[in-house]
């Protein structure tokens, strides 16, 4: 073999070689992962590891009583009226579902007549299999009408658990052909007056206060502080936590144990922002409750490299393990149930 058929099969490689170097780095040019295991001596495992340099963060949390499914349902139906724009809500879904990507949430988008099957399915069996999700602002009339009987509000009392963004909670009826307003939603959801939960001003509310239960789960960095549709928290009876800001006596994030029954609500006072779509996805992610705690919390920098530990648990208790990776924004994180 000559030297120039040599040079040419040489060449021929190192272009090979130096293409699939570029794939391999096209297709993944950040790898993170994360992993957990019980190791039955009351403890539980962890590791993370990255090819980055990056901040990391793993926090266990004791859920209380409120045991939150992994699966979470999306309400999206273009043929209901929705409080906000349908290109605005396009928009905001890819947003959303992006960021949930992101945190490893198992996501599945649904229209009204899905979401009613499976609303009924699970009362059928009285068990919850599922979250729900709603960014539309109002709740269609196969679901809800502004009583306990309405098959949502059924759902709700046997456990079921609800997020709410991008307006007043519960006041928003929507069909195929427009909008009504109920009464009473305040009372049915909280068990307070209608009145205490804003129905929106002509300019968003931004507080700057920590809210009463702050620092209860300070450990998630969750920062939230849209009251634009806030809830005034103080005649609430049932169990909630408020964990954002408070501005003119209206709290921006608040969990609270639904009023007529087991479920919880979770209620976003505010709007989808990209500025806010990281946190929520957050808040959905680690299945906090409103009766969580935080029981452990350790951090620092990963350097390319692996961090493990182990976590001394309560077994008669319930948990979720949460481990993100990035500061002050997360690009990573996974959740961990044990119970």
């Amino acid at each position: 073999m000559d030297k120039k058929t040599l040079y040419v099969i040489f060449v021929g490689f190192a272009i090979v070689m130096l293409a699939g170097q570029i794939l391999s780095y096209a297709t993944e040019p950040y790898r993170h992962e994360t992993s957990s295991w019980e190791n039955g001596d009351g403890t539980v495992g962890y590791s993370i590891s990255s090819n980055t340099s990056s901040e990391y963060g793993v926090v266990m949390i004791d859920v209380g009583s409120v045991l939150v499914p992994d699966k979470l349902l999306i309400y999206y139906d273009e043929t209901y009226e929705a409080h906000l724009s349908h290109d605005y809500l396009r928009n905001l879904k890819d947003i959303v579902c992006s960021e949930l990507e992101i945190h490893g949430v198992d996501y599945e988008m649904v229209n009204a007549e899905e979401l009613l099957e499976r609303i009924q399915g699970d009362i059928s069996i009285s068990k919850q299999s599922f979250r729900l999700f709603f960014t539309t602002g109002a709740i269609p009339n196969i679901l809800y009408d502004c009583t306990k009987d309405s098959p949502l509000m059924k759902w709700l009392e046997q456990g079921g658990v609800v997020y709410w963004v991008n307006g007043v909670i519960g006041r928003n009826i929507s069909s195929v052909s427009g909008l009504t307003e109920c009464e009473g939603y305040g009372q049915l959801l909280f068990g307070i007056p209608d009145s205490n939960i804003s129905m929106g001003t002509e300019w968003d509310i931004y507080a700057g206060e920590k809210s009463l239960h702050f620092d209860r789960l300070r450990d998630l960095d969750i920062i939230y502080n849209d009251c634009t549709y806030g809830i005034n928290t103080e005649s609430i009876t049932d169990e909630y936590l408020s964990i954002g800001y408070t501005a003119e006596g209206l709290d921006s994030l608040v969990l609270s144990k639904y009023h007529n029954g087991e479920g919880m609500i979770v209620n976003f006072g505010g709007k989808v922002a990209t500025n806010s779509a990281p946190t929520i996805a957050k808040v959905i992610a680690s299945k906090i409750t409103h009766d969580s705690n935080i029981v452990y919390s350790e951090g620092g920098r990963l350097r390319f490299s692996e961090v493990r530990g182990d976590i001394t648990v309560d077994t008669t208790k319930d948990y979720v393990l949460y481990i993100w990776i990035g500061y002050p924004v997360q690009i990573f994180s996974r959740t961990f149930t044990y119970y």
